[in-house]
């Protein structure tokens, strides 16, 4: 799971919300709402399944630790990752349409999460004014990350790609207040290169060269940023590419 590590402020922290798992769950949490009013902490292995694609899905599920990755099988039975929700993000969005889950959610370390009742996230008492606000704000946010994701894999070379996904990754750290420059990262590197669409050997060279030009540093999962403004120079740097 990501490092708990907690940091008071950094430079790169983009964002002014406050944590949204924490506001959730102070807004989950008042004395009017109990566990029979559609709110349950469930927890899961790694490796365990909280649904799969074709379930009938009824809940959202709040990720307070852990994290969770999303798929779907081809009809070859090729897996593709669709994302990775670490802590504060929300799972089970793409079924509030009919029901039905269009993806399979896998925990990737030992996860705890609430789970709400569709039916129940706008009745009076269960969530209040700032619970309702946090969790479409990160609907949100996770609709803004599935276009950055489409543009990366559209018009970004494998450095690049890699880089976005680590700052990313950096930034939803810095959201939950975590250190943003020192980091567990819960995936494989298998996953990583499914994810960004690039092969695994790719993502080992891509790392190397990360490290020989001391922008990161990566052992085994530990990821320590070394040099931020080189990072985000290489998104920049790319960005401005596409536009020319």
């Amino acid at each position: 799971m990501l490092n708990q590590t907690r940091t008071a402020n950094t430079s790169r922290s983009k964002s002014a919300h406050p944590l949204l798992v924490q506001l959730l769950s102070e807004s989950m949490t008042q004395d009017h709402f109990s566990a029979n009013n559609g709110k349950r902490t469930q927890l899961y292995r790694r490796s365990q399944h909280l649904f799969r694609m074709g379930d009938a899905v009824k809940d959202l599920y709040v990720i307070q630790a852990g994290a969770v990755k999303t798929y779907t099988i081809s009809e070859s039975g090729d897996q593709q990752i669709i994302d990775f929700y670490l802590v504060g993000d929300v799972v089970g969005f793409d079924a509030m349409a009919n029901g039905i889950s269009q993806t399979t959610a896998q925990a990737l370390d030992t996860t705890s999460v609430v789970a709400i009742r569709f039916d129940d996230l706008f009745k009076h008492g269960v969530l209040d004014d700032n619970g309702k606000r946090a969790l479409l704000c990160r609907l949100s946010a996770l609709r803004q990350r599935e276009q950055e994701l489409v543009f990366q894999l559209a018009n970004k070379p494998a450095m690049q790609r890699f880089a976005w996904f680590i700052s990313r990754l950096s930034h939803q750290c810095e959201e939950q207040g975590f250190s943003g420059h020192e980091f567990t990262i819960p995936m494989s590197r298998t996953d990583m290169a499914n994810y960004l669409g690039l092969a695994v050997e790719t993502v080992c060279r891509v790392i190397s060269k990360l490290r020989e030009q001391q922008v990161i540093d990566v052992e085994r999962r530990q990821v320590h940023i070394l040099d931020a403004e080189k990072l985000d120079h290489l998104i920049l740097e790319a960005a401005n590419e596409t536009l020319h």
